[in-house]
């Protein structure tokens, strides 16, 4: 049974981030919430966030400091924090957001047995206007009732560290963070394993766009992905085949780690064991594949994903695995019978 207040460890990573940081604390700090643990990591800034954390810990009892004397990284200075904290729940801070003052108390009202909750987050510039859409608006997700299970999250991820709280039993099998992709891929994977999440439906975060965030950097420019790719001379085969070999990544980094979890996180939800053994031979087969080839083996292992597992139907991973002639291949396939 769980604590009917249980504490909650916000996780606040910086780094030259005292221009935002004050406004995000204060947000923090202003929480309905009140049952926190505030740990500040701060990854060896040059400039006054140090200064700026350590204020703010002589007013607030609850505010822990950590710092890095060299810069380690996102992912270290992430990990070592986590591993610091003591709530029963987690969430991650970005330095230069803004939460609304509810965000905690709504989502643990919402987790009914979930191992954590997440929401989209509402867009503001650097000077903290409203862009006028949402994060999730931005990158044209739809969130549903699949879009944080495994085999979506294979390829898309809809889960923002900074919009969600979680189980801190979680931890064990995400920690240590893998420097493969960013860590909230590795934590929405992880709890699509075990426990699930659910969805806000309302932003409890503004989150700014600036040019110098870790992630959704890209956002803050004015150019199209289209017009983005055409000025860098990418080559369209050459991004199909890194799009491959990272969902190669995520499903052997499930397999692999999946292992590795608590019997705390296990207890949130049974792992589909039946989907994981069907996915088993799919990154191996995906070595043996090319663009400029069809490998049939592997068409067959996504026809037999998708047609065993409701949600997986109309995916079939067929955006993973886009060849360079897809639509002659599926449509000679079709004919032969795989469908």
């Amino acid at each position: 049974m769980h604590n009917p207040a249980p504490l909650v460890s916000i996780i606040v990573t910086s780094y030259n981030g005292g221009k935002y940081l004050a406004k995000q604390l204060d947000s923090i700090i202003g929480q309905t919430y009140e049952q926190l643990e505030i740990i500040i990591s701060d990854d060896a800034s040059t400039d006054d966030t140090w200064a700026i954390a350590q204020r703010y810990a002589a007013k607030d009892t609850r505010i822990v400091l950590m710092r890095h004397e060299k810069n380690v990284g996102l992912h270290a200075n992430l990990g070592g924090a986590l591993e610091r904290a003591s709530g029963e729940y987690v969430a991650i801070s970005d330095q230069d957001d803004i939460w609304r003052a509810d965000k905690i108390e709504k989502q643990l009202s919402l987790l009914d047995g979930a191992v954590g909750v997440y929401s989209d987050s509402a867009l503001i510039d650097a000077a903290g206007n409203s862009l006028g859409f949402t994060l999730f608006q931005s990158l044209n997700i739809k969130p549903g009732a699949d879009s944080s299970k495994t085999v979506q999250l294979f390829f898309k991820n809809a889960v923002s560290g900074h919009a969600l709280l979680f189980h801190r039993s979680l931890l064990s099998m995400v920690l240590p963070f893998t420097d493969d992709f960013i860590f909230d891929h590795q934590l929405a994977l992880a709890a699509s394993c075990f426990g699930g999440l659910h969805f806000c439906p309302e932003p409890l975060v503004f989150h700014r766009i600036h040019g110098g965030n870790h992630t959704n950097a890209g956002l803050a420019g004015s150019l199209s992905r289209k017009q983005a790719r055409q000025a860098a001379g990418v080559n369209r085969n050459d991004e199909r085949r890194v799009h491959r070999s990272r969902q190669q990544q995520r499903i052997q980094y499930v397999l692999d780690r999946v292992p590795q979890a608590s019997e705390a996180l296990k207890a949130h939800g049974r792992c589909d064991a039946e989907l994981l053994q069907d996915i088993a031979d799919i990154p191996a087969e995906m070595a043996r594949y090319d663009q400029v080839f069809f490998n049939l083996r592997l068409f067959g292992l996504l026809r037999k994903l998708g047609n065993k597992h409701r949600y997986c139907r109309k995916l079939r991973l067929k955006r993973c695995f886009t060849l360079s002639k897809g639509r002659l291949w599926h449509r000679i396939f079709s004919r032969l019978g795989f469908r």
